[in-house]
């Protein structure tokens, strides 16, 4: 995820004026370097509600009319925006939210009886949100219980922090779902959206793909990623292809190192560590025919098909019905051709210091990207080894990689090489 979030432009330069794209990124649990904590967090979901609450306070105090989110939903779909003044009770505004999910109908009424004062109409209802604000949710592998195992007990709720609804809102524009078919622990199976079919026939848009791999395979958390990478071009294909999002494909291109052929690397058994060894061992339930995928819009990526470790039911599956399998798009066309010319190399040293770059110079203006892209470009006009000074800075640039003419623009690969103990943060805070 944080590959992808690398890859949005500041502005999208296609429009005119200009369109700011801000992001906010929003670390997953189990990620804090903690190992006390991040066993907490990923056995018990403990954080969980902190984070949602910081990402949906992230849109409260920075949403201005006009503004179209992307990769945002849930609680959003059903209440909205709220002023700022009412994130104090942001708490029991979602505590409400997960009682909708529960058994008990008295609380569902109660909760639906609260929520009512924030959605439209009521005496607290959000600031109106025009129709097209939700732009797009895309998720990877989402699991109906957060994935805690059973064996922590949970809650006395076992609807707590699981999802509410699995119908996809109908102000949702664009969904994409990546899923993962080698998954096999108990608790985590995939929750997928249903969609309505007026939903379709209004227009939105529903995208969910069987991938190749475990839940982590799919998602991101190996150090080996071919299978990760397939998802995340996938899904940034998609936002290019329905014009979403303005994405820097120099730096996607960079992503990949494939060590394997595409979509032929083997899945990792999740089941392998602990506390993921003490799941309940299961088998991920794939679609069989057309037919059954006509409210989720499942169907399978094209990478699986020269797989080897296909079971005979899932030949058998693509075999009668083909238009279960997707279609490539231009960017993953590319990228496929790219990435059997790349199999087997080190990964790129542009992308290495990219991403430092990145994320070292966040908080800065991006308005010197232009003075980067000058710089670049006499490097590989050049071609030859040569120091160059930047913002009082010195650094030393090698020969350029690779240029290439596609339909995705003129990309421009540059390598720099820094003097050993000079500061990325200094000589990069003005890209």
């Amino acid at each position: 995820m944080i590959e992808k979030t690398r890859s949005i432009l500041a502005e999208d330069f296609s429009s005119s004026p200009y369109i700011p794209q801000v992001v906010f990124y929003q670390t997953g649990l189990g990620t804090s370097g903690d190992f006390s904590l991040d066993l907490k967090s990923g056995v018990t979901g403990y954080g969980m509600i902190d984070k949602i609450k910081e990402s949906y306070a992230f849109i409260v105090y920075n949403w201005l009319p006009g503004d179209e989110i992307l990769m945002i939903g849930a609680l959003i779909d059903d209440v909205g925006i709220l002023d700022s003044t009412e994130m104090d009770s942001f708490y029991d505004i979602f505590q409400a939210y997960v009682a909708l999910g529960n058994n008990d109908s008295h609380k569902q009424l109660e909760a639906n009886q609260f929520l009512s004062l924030y959605r439209t109409g009521g005496s607290k209802a959000t600031r109106p949100m025009p129709k097209g604000t939700l732009k797009c949710i895309g998720v990877w592998d989402t699991v109906g219980a957060l994935g805690i195992p059973l064996f922590t007990n949970r809650s006395s709720d076992p609807h707590c922090l699981g999802f509410v609804d699995t119908q996809l809102g109908k102000h949702v524009q664009y969904a994409f779902h990546a899923l993962a078919i080698h998954e096999t622990r108990e608790d985590f199976l995939p929750t997928k959206w249903q969609q309505p079919p007026e939903q379709r026939q209004a227009g939105q848009i529903l995208k969910q793909v069987w991938f190749p791999g475990s839940h982590s395979d799919v998602g991101g958390g190996y150090a080996e990623h071919d299978l990760a990478d397939l998802a995340l071009i996938w899904m940034v294909a998609n936002l290019i292809e329905y014009g979403l999002l303005a994405i820097d494909t120099e730096f996607i291109f960079a992503i990949p190192a494939p060590k394997f052929g595409w979509g032929q690397m083997e899945p990792h058994n999740p089941r392998e560590d602990f506390p993921a060894s003490l799941s309940y061992s299961t088998i991920r339930k794939l679609p069989k025919r057309s037919k059954e995928v006509i409210l989720t819009q499942e169907r399978f990526h094209s990478s699986i098909i020269s797989r080897n470790d296909l079971d005979e039911d899932l030949k058998k599956t693509l075999e009668r019905s083909p238009d279960l399998i997707t279609n490539l798009l231009p960017l993953e066309i590319e990228m496929k051709a790219r990435w059997t010319r790349e199999c087997g190399k080190q990964r790129s040293q542009f992308c290495e210091i990219r991403e430092e770059v990145l994320d070292l110079s966040s908080n800065h203006h991006h308005h010197h990207s232009n003075q980067r892209h000058s710089i670049l470009e006499e490097v590989e006009d050049s071609g030859q080894l040569g120091s160059k000074e930047l913002d009082g800075k010195v650094i030393n640039t090698t020969t350029t990689t690779v240029t290439s003419n596609s339909k995705f623009g003129f990309l421009r690969f540059a390598k720099l090489k820094l003097w050993r103990g000079q500061s990325l943060g200094s000589i990069f805070s003005f890209l």
